[in-house]
């Protein structure tokens, strides 16, 4: 009966351009177009399984976890679960459509930890503008979509805009914080220093998408001025032993690349091998690193 009635909402959700997947952790809504996110969910039933692998080692149940950055929650929904009914997750998402997904997912999966809000993250409390976009019109990597003075970016031009205000993490009054997590499309900056406050008071772990080589050098002063080492994490969206038992990559070599920041004296171990952010930094300024094997070289 459940296989049919999971059948039955996923022949309806295609016609309509989202998709439903009974992925590793519980059922997820998905927009068809968004690739390679829907690439990964139908083909392998989950998406950069590497990243909840190693969060998996720290999140506790009665844990909170601030995740800016939500999209359409495929990892909201396993942290939720990792901190338990006993925990939080404090999930931030701007677009409207991710948004709505995310609400859906969390349904899906019973989830009653989460609180959401539809707002970008900054450090400065302002309007922040959202392009418009058909998401039912060609497939795209909406997911990735920029946030900061996107009116201004080329292949925007004639998009209508939809503005939602920006808040900064210290004005949620967060009293703890095991886990900030960020992947907000480049605005890692503004959100480090939109958390100062609550990461100086409670020294959580750190865990920032770290693929735009331009913000390498801020990153780098920002970790070092809150008193924090990081390291390199190379997330292959594809890996053996998969929830749905791929083969074979459908995403070719395409990688997460993120970095795990802890505060320095802390006992938590680096990912293995441990490869420093600030030491390449240092050495190589703002440039994207070569990836090989799932490590930087």
């Amino acid at each position: 009966m459940v296989d049919t009635v999971a059948n039955a909402l996923a022949a309806v959700a295609e016609l309509k351009g989202v998709g439903l997947r009974q992925c590793r952790h519980g059922p997820m809504l998905y927009l068809l177009n968004d690739r390679p996110i829907a690439t990964a969910l139908e083909a392998y039933g989950e998406w950069s399984e590497g990243e909840i692998g190693l969060l998996s080692r720290w999140v506790r149940p009665g844990d909170t976890v601030v995740e800016a950055g939500a999209n359409i929650g495929t990892h909201t929904v396993p942290l939720a679960k990792l901190a338990g009914p006993s925990g939080r997750v404090v999930a931030i998402e701007p677009q409207r459509m991710m948004y709505q997904l995310l609400g859906g997912n969390l349904a899906l999966n019973r989830l009653g930890n989460v609180d959401t809000y539809r707002v970008a993250v900054s450090d400065k409390p302002g309007p922040i503008d959202i392009p418009s976009v058909d998401y039912f019109g060609q497939v795209n990597n909406y997911s990735a979509m920029p946030l900061e003075d996107a009116r201004n970016r080329k292949g925007y031009a004639g998009l209508d805009f939809e503005t939602v205000p920006a808040i900064t993490i210290d004005s949620l009054k967060l009293r703890t914080v095991r886990l900030i997590k960020m992947d907000v499309e480049g605005m890692e900056p503004q959100a480090l220093r939109s958390a100062r406050y609550l990461i100086e008071r409670t020294r959580p772990i750190l865990y920032l998408e770290a693929d735009r080589p331009e913000n390498y050098p801020l990153l780098a002063g920002l970790l070092r001025k809150y008193g924090y080492q990081a390291w390199w994490h190379v997330v292959p969206l594809f890996r053996s032993g998969n929830f749905a038992g791929a083969a074979a990559s459908q995403t070719g070599s395409l990688n997460s690349l993120n970095i795990v920041c802890f505060p320095i004296g802390s006992e938590y171990e680096p990912p293995t091998p441990p490869q420093s952010f600030l030491d390449y930094v240092d050495k190589f300024g703002p440039t994207l690193p070569m990836l090989s094997g799932g490590a930087v070289e």
